[in-house]
């Protein structure tokens, strides 16, 4: 996503513009967009920034998502902004697991990331490209509200192809009595098959986090000029201090 900056137009206006102005306009320029993009280098940026912003968001509009998602986004690494570059790279963090492929379903909607059922197409038969949706009669992990891990790998363990087969106690494909489409099913007493995941052809996301850009514009409008004017005027006012600043009235502007 690209969101662009008048930087002109966000300059303070009431005060003489000098060459020392001119000359730290670049750095506070970098630092503004460092502190409105992830909340650095200026302590007034602190919670109100876009990844605290999105952050806040994620919470909002997913089910319960692991604090590890909802905290993913960060400022790629190399990418902060300098007074050469006046731009940043925000993405969904790669450390430990990779969130992109989450985000961006969530952002851009489309077909969901087959997770389970290649795993347990190995286990019966699933037709090809069969996405596993869980059933109600599947443990829930209380935090997240998604398939339990351990509950999805006890039945990885324990499953075949057939109910009277292997373990007997999991069946992966289409039951041969009545209507009941592919799936995993769970042998219960009696010999009777319970449904754990069903299989579709396809799923797709609503895409709750679609408005993700314009939550980043809006901390944008809201906040770059604060930050903007707030560097400028701390900066100039370190080198005047210091005895370095040229305050000459120069041409720019």
């Amino acid at each position: 996503m690209a969101i662009q900056l008048d930087i002109k137009s966000e300059l303070p206006t009431a005060i003489k513009w000098t060459n020392e102005h001119t000359k730290q306009l670049g750095f506070s320029a970098s630092q503004a967009i460092n502190a409105v993009a992830a909340g650095k280098a200026l302590p007034m940026a602190k919670g109100k920034n876009i990844i605290s912003d999105w952050e806040r968001f994620t919470k909002q509009k997913l089910d319960r998502p692991t604090p590890s998602l909802a905290k993913g986004f960060a400022v790629e690494r190399g990418q902060f902004a300098t007074k050469r570059r006046l731009s940043t790279l925000l993405v969904g963090k790669t450390t430990g697991w990779n969130r992109n492929r989450y985000i961006l379903g969530n952002i851009k909607g489309g077909d969901r990331p087959n997770t389970w059922a290649d795993q347990f197409s190995e286990k019966g038969t699933l037709p090809a490209g069969t996405k596993l949706v869980p059933t109600r009669n599947l443990k829930r992990d209380a935090r997240t509200g998604g398939p339990s891990y351990s509950a999805v790998k006890r039945l990885l363990n324990k499953a075949g192809s057939n109910p009277s087969g292997g373990t007997g106690t999991v069946f992966v494909g289409k039951p041969a009595q009545g209507i009941r489409p592919f799936g995993v099913y769970k042998v219960i007493r009696g010999g009777s098959l319970q449904a754990m995941f069903i299989a579709k052809p396809s799923t797709s996301y609503p895409r709750p986090l679609a408005r993700l850009e314009s939550v980043a514009n809006a901390r944008v409008r809201a906040s770059f000029g604060t930050y903007l004017r707030f560097a400028l005027e701390r900066n100039v006012a370190a080198n005047v201090k210091a005895g370095r600043a040229d305050m000459r009235t120069g041409l720019f502007r």
